[in-house]
């Protein structure tokens, strides 16, 4: 038998220019990481659907692994030897250890393509909450979660609603609303006429 070799499009970002790179992008920033030491992506939703649509992306044959932390089943895949693809991550604000480390600004895609940047991201690192047993009337919640204020702020002056807030964590975009007519332009910005989103959000 030959021997398995491994596929990748490594230009894949090198360009921003279709809803499918400015989606991953903004997942990748919430949900994913790189090491520049042995030049790997990594990135583990516990969606296996979803990994499946980024490898799928890349252009990749990469197996898609099942992981069990803290009991809770999740998948993770790990494109290794990835230089370019690497270097280009962090030219774009996908820096190793992002989490604490923002040295590096986001680069969040302008005009028609910044909705499908922000959808990556509500989709890696962000809420919904429909309570339509509130007090009086209905509510709806929807958060986006990051250590990075910078990127919270700029989602703040994209969608003009809500407020970024302080947590014991870190920092939280925030929308609370008695009303869930409030939330419907909110969501349709974010999903409505998109191909790629995350099932179960969506």
């Amino acid at each position: 038998m030959g021997r398995w070799k491994c596929t990748l499009n490594e230009h894949v970002f090198d360009v921003i220019d279709t809803e499918a790179k400015a989606y991953w992008l903004g997942y990748l920033y919430c949900d994913g990481c790189v090491r520049k030491k042995d030049n790997r992506v990594e990135l583990g939703p516990k969606d296996r659907d979803q990994l499946v649509k980024f490898c799928a992306f890349c252009s990749t044959n990469y197996l898609i692994r099942s992981l069990y932390p803290n009991g809770y089943l999740n998948y993770h895949v790990t494109l290794c030897g990835a230089k370019h693809l690497v270097t280009r991550l962090i030219q774009l604000g996908v820096v190793p250890r992002k989490t604490y480390n923002h040295s590096v600004p986001v680069y969040i895609p302008e005009g028609n393509l910044a909705h499908h940047f922000w959808r990556g991201c509500i989709d890696a690192d962000g809420s919904f909450g429909l309570y339509p047993h509130a007090p009086n009337r209905k509510a709806v919640t929807i958060q986006l979660a990051n250590k990075n204020k910078s990127l919270l702020d700029s989602f703040l002056q994209f969608i003009n609603l809500g407020r970024v807030k302080e947590m014991k964590w870190g920092w939280e975009w925030d929308f609370s609303g008695q009303h869930p007519q409030r939330a419907l332009p909110l969501l349709r910005t974010l999903y409505q006429n998109s191909t790629i989103y995350l099932d179960r959000k969506f």
